[in-house]
Parts: structure tokens; C-alpha cells; sequence
């Protein structure tokens, strides 16, 4: 799975390429590659998806739910990606998109949602490849839950109540606010906005953040790297408080004066900007980049 070196431009991190190879019992050079780009995610079309480098074969499903009490929960256990975005309608309209090797093309047919309340699911052909990926579009202020196992989420200007795990897989979050919290284990976390009430923790990955604006607007961004790399990029000028905070041995790399210090307990921090501290960011076992 190639998500981009979490130290370079933030749109590398973001595009969400997962390349999935099999287990070790199958045929050689099989592979599924998908990638779901840059731009602003809205239709399976905008994918990329083949199988051992040859165009998939493709087709699609729309579903749509209504807001209710309950969670909009959606949870991927195959090969795929899911993406969020914020949507005009008042309820939640969800599009999979379906993808079979050039030569499976009656596996098509047995790709499908499974919908069960407010919880969605993806099925597929027992034994053969496949893929399905998930296209959220949820109203302001909703609350949805996305997990991915061996796949990517994205989350991109939306704002509510929002819960992401994946496992084995990337997080990107762009522009999203609210009360946002965000677990990947064995895999990345990409930030980037200026607002909201966001908590992000990766076990064995690293984190990226890009502030925007001059300070954090609304709530307070915590994020904590177990076993991860730290960037963080924030403007000149950035007005809102920032605390990084690493183990003592790890090394920093400042292109803006860090000030960095240590204490007794082996910790080494820093603090920027001159208002209230509203940014708080941590790593265990590995360097932090600032610039």
C-alpha cells in the first residue's frame, strides 16, 4: 500500500493508493490497485481500479438512508476504501462502487450494500477478487462512523459527529469539524484544516498536520503518535497556541524556530504561537518535522 512519505506535500497522503497484494499461497503477481486521487471525491468514476495492472470491470449501487438517532455506521472488511464528504439532501446518500478482475465479469451481480437499520456493510463473491468502494455524502451535523480494514477512509468538509478507525489502512481528514476522533493502527493519519474538536492516535503510523488560517477557530486538535513520525506545517504568523511534545532521544528537524526543551522525565517540547494552546501533538518513538 503506497499512501506517500508523511513528511512531503500534504496532497501525497491524501490521494488514499492502496495496492493490496494476496496471501502467500496465491498466484504470483496478482495484485489490486486502487486509487482514489486528489481531487474532491464525489463519483466512482473519479477511481482508478485494476486488477494485476488491467482496468477492472465496473458497476455501481446508490442506497440512501435517513438521518436517525442512531449512528449512519459503516464498516469495510474487504478490499476497498470508503470517503466521506458533506451533502445537500437531508439524508444519507451512499454510492458503492464495484469492481471485478476483466475476466469475473458475473461477479458483478454479487457485490452488493448490505443494509441492516443504519449500518452498512459490503458482501461480495466468496474465494475471488473483488473490490468495493464507499461514497458517503451525510448531512451537516450527522453522525457516521467509518472503519476499514486493508483500505483507506477520507473525510473532506464536513462537519458533525465523526468516528474512523482502519486497520492496515490510511486516514486522511480534510476540512472536517465537529467532534471528530480518529484511530489507525499500522497505518497514517493525514490532518488539515482549522477547526473542530479532534482527537487522532495512530499505533505503528505516522501523523501529518497541516494548520490552516491563523489559528485554531473552534475546539482543540490532539494528536498522539505511538511508533510514528510527527509533521506538522503551520503558516507564519499562526496566532493559536501549539505544543509538540516527543521522547527525549528523538530527533527534530525545525525550519521555523522550535525552542525545543528537555525535563527530568526524558520528554522534549515545544510550544509556538502566543495565544491560548489549542493544538496539542505527541509522538513515542519518532522524529518530529516542523516547518
Amino acid at each position: 500500500m503506497h499512501t506517500g512519505h508523511p513528511f512531503g506535500r500534504s496532497h501525497v497522503l491524501l490521494t488514499g493508493c492502496l495496492l493490496l497484494m494476496p496471501a502467500l499461497d496465491a498466484a504470483p503477481a496478482q495484485s489490486i490497485n486502487i486509487s482514489d486521487g486528489n481531487a474532491p471525491l464525489e463519483r466512482c468514476d473519479q477511481l482508478q481500479i485494476s486488477f494485476d495492472n488491467r482496468p477492472a470491470l465496473r458497476d455501481e449501487e446508490a442506497i440512501q438512508l435517513p438521518v436517525g438517532a442512531e449512528p449512519l455506521t459503516v464498516n469495510l472488511a474487504h478490499h476497498g476504501g470508503i470517503g466521506l464528504r458533506e451533502g445537500s439532501a437531508n439524508q444519507h446518500e451512499i454510492t458503492l462502487c464495484k469492481a471485478v478482475p476483466d475476466d469475473r465479469g458475473a461477479d458483478l451481480a454479487a457485490i452488493r450494500a448490505v443494509v441492516n437499520g443504519s449500518s452498512v456493510e459490503v458482501a461480495g463473491p466468496a474465494g475471488n477478487r473483488w473490490a468495493g468502494y464507499v461514497i458517503v455524502r451525510s448531512p451537516r451535523g450527522s453522525h457516521v462512523s467509518l472503519s476499514a480494514t486493508n483500505g483507506p477512509v477520507r473525510a473532506e468538509s464536513f462537519e458533525g459527529q465523526l468516528n474512523v478507525r482502519t486497520t492496515n489502512g490510511p486516514i486522511a481528514l480534510m476540512h472536517v469539524r465537529g467532534k471528530v476522533t480518529a484511530r489507525a493502527e499500522n497505518g497514517p493519519v493525514k490532518i488539515e484544516g482549522d477547526g473542530g474538536n479532534v482527537s487522532v492516535e495512530t499505533q505503528n503510523g505516522p501523523i501529518g498536520v497541516r494548520l490552516m488560517g491563523t489559528q485554531w477557530q473552534t475546539g482543540d486538535l490532539v494528536a498522539r503518535a505511538q511508533n510514528g513520525p510527527l509533521s506538522v506545517e503551520l503558516p507564519d504568523q499562526y496566532r493559536s497556541g501549539v505544543e509538540i511534545e516527543s521522547s527525549g532521544h528523538a530527533p527534530w528537524s525545525c525550519d521555523v524556530d522550535c525552542g525545543t526543551r528537555d525535563n527530568d522525565a526524558g520528554t522534549r517540547r515545544a510550544r509556538l504561537g502566543d495565544g491560548p494552546t489549542h493544538v496539542k501533538l505527541s509522538t513515542v518513538n519518532g522524529p518530529v518535522k516542523v516547518r
